[in-house]
Formats: structure tokens, sequence, C-alpha cells
């Protein structure tokens, strides 16, 4: 008789992802880019699911036909009307090979529905122009589920703004490398690493390159008391968005003695920061349109953000709810009214 397979899931972080549940061997998650959509929007979604068995498995073999298993719902919106994703157990036919798997699907923020005329309801309200399906209201919603033989971990939580306030409400626009489910595991070969010292300038370089996704970045750890200068500069920090088990082994066999190494979770990758970095740069023509000089950018440690200086005369508030529309959290912005005299 053929076991069942036996999946899990890596260690969840800062992204919107759903919380992990195994039962019987099963686990999964859902990831989501961002917590905010546009109502009418059609939400980006991916079903991660680890296969730690050495064989491959059809998912369609563990739910029920014609199962729609992801829904959009919240108290307001009545189960007949509930917002049906793309992923379907029939006649979806997804092979699970062993490893992480990646299965991507969408989910709509429109009623199934509408009247084209007079009488309209809740559940059916009246058809946009060209009898297009109207947007669900805005408010905050949660991603459920009713099948493909899963275990149901807690829901994601989504909110829906109103269209005509998109521009001002909506999520900013990272680059993909911000909005990408960490991935463990190298993508190149360990390279030959320096003695001594001389690792500190390689490390952080090899790190980037083989764990994208996951490299956070390398700060000094807080100064011990009692301890010289050198034995203060020889503790460090390594940033992941994930628990790698890999790089951690790597860059504590690089951080030898006397140097020493700990690891502690960040929200973002160091391709992020840096991606969102080279974003802001290329921005000037859209600065200055707005009369904002950039005096200086980088990327700021341990605080796993973008800082930037800027200056807005007379209105410096609008500096910072500039750069807040486009990068979020991601920037930091420091103000001023007038350039100083030494830029």
């Amino acid at each position: 008789m053929l076991s069942a397979p036996r999946f899990s899931i890596s260690t969840t972080n800062e992204y919107p992802i759903s919380a992990v549940v195994s039962h019987d061997g099963l686990s999964r998650r859902i990831g989501l880019p961002r917590h905010s959509f546009i109502a009418g929007q059609t939400i980006p979604a991916t079903l991660v699911v680890t296969n730690e068995d050495k064989r491959s498995f059809d998912l369609a073999r563990y739910c029920q036909m014609n199962d729609n298993p992801i829904v959009l719902t919240n108290r307001e919106i009545s189960a007949g009307v509930q917002a049906v994703s793309d992923l379907m157990c029939h006649p979806l036919h997804v092979v699970l090979h062993p490893g992480l798997n990646w299965i991507r699907f969408s989910i709509p923020t429109t009623y199934p529905s509408c009247a084209e005329m007079p009488p309209a309801s809740s559940d059916t309200p009246l058809c946009l122009s060209g009898n297009q399906m109207p947007p669900f209201p805005p408010g905050h919603y949660k991603t459920g589920w009713t099948g493909l033989g899963l275990p149901v971990p807690p829901p994601v939580s989504v909110t829906l703004v109103a269209s005509q306030i998109a521009r001002e409400a909506a999520a900013p626009e990272l680059p993909d490398s911000c909005t990408t489910i960490p991935v463990t595991g190298p993508v190149s070969a360990t390279p030959t690493f320096p003695t001594g010292f001389r690792v500190l300038d390689a490390l952080p370089d090899a790190l980037a390159a083989q764990y994208p996704t996951v490299y956070g970045g390398i700060m000094v750890a807080p100064a011990t008391s009692g301890e010289s200068g050198v034995e203060v500069n020889s503790h460090f920090i390594v940033l992941e968005t994930t628990r790698d088990p890999s790089l951690e082994a790597e860059a504590t066999a690089a951080y030898g003695p006397p140097l020493t190494v700990a690891f502690k979770l960040s929200p973002r990758s160091w391709s992020c920061l840096e991606d969102v970095q080279a974003s802001v740069e290329r921005a000037t023509g859209a600065l200055k349109e707005e009369g904002i000089t950039m005096i200086g950018d980088g990327i700021r440690m341990p605080n796993v953000v973008v800082e930037v200086t800027a200056c807005k005369s007379p209105n410096r508030r609008a500096a910072v709810a500039w750069f807040d529309r486009r990068w979020g959290d991601s920037v930091r912005v420091t103000t001023c009214a007038k350039i100083p005299s030494t830029f």
C-alpha cells in the first residue's frame, strides 16, 4: 500500500504569509506580496509546500473533486458571494516534487455576479459600465480554505482599499526582490575564503550571491563591557529573512576564532535593500518635479532600511509622504527645509 507523503514548511518570517499547521505529515502556507490591495484588483498568491519524501505526488489525489479551496471573505460578505481563487482541486493536477514547490494562483476581489438593472441586493450589486463585476467594499478580509486535503492554518489578513484613493492608500510598489518568498540553500558553490580578518571583506559578497532571498546583511554585535577595541570588532551578527542552516554553517565556518558570529531574523534581504536604494536613486527626475532635493542615501543597519536625507521647502511632510507612497517603511527619510551650505 502506498504510504502518505510527508510535507513540511520552513520557518515563517515578516512577510504576509499564513502560519503553518501540520497534520498527518501534511503542512503548507499561503504567501502574498503585501497586505493591502485595491478593491477590484486580482491578488497574486503562492501556495508553498515542501515535500520531504523522496517521491513525487499529485496534489489532486489528496483533495475532493470540484473543491474551490481558497476564498476571500469577511463578516459582511456572505458565503454565497465569497471571492473564489483560480486554484481549484479539479481538474488541477499539481505534481509535488521532492523539496520546495511553489504553486502560483490568484484571488479576485470582485463580486462573482452582478445585476444588469434594478433591483439589486447586497449579495448581487449593480454591474459597472460594460457589465463589469463591482469590487468588494473596502475593509479587512481574510483568506479561507475549503479543500485540497491539506490542514487549515490561520488565515492571511488582507486589506482592500477604495480604488478612488488608491494612489494615496495602496501599498508601495516594491522591487520583486522585496516580495519574493525566501528560499533556503545556496544557489551557487561556496567559494574559498581568505584567512584571518581578510574574510570580513569576502564573506558579505559571497553570502549575498549564494543566498539572495535569505541573506540580510552583517553588522558588528553590541559591545561587551571590558573588551578591547579589537575584541569589540570581532563579534558579528548575520541577518536572515528566514533561518537557513546552510548559510549559518558557512558563516560560522568562515568566521573562525578569534571572530564570532550570531544570527538574527530580518524583514528584508540585502538584495531587496540594494534594489530599493537603486530605485530611489533612479527617481531623481521625479524628485525634482516635486521640488525635493535628495542630499544622500544609504543602507542602514541594524534598522534594515534605506536611509535618505532630502530637503523640501516649505513642506517637509510632503517629502516624507512622497517617499512613503513609493517605498513604504523600507525607506526612512530625514528632512530639511534648506539645503545645508556644506552640500
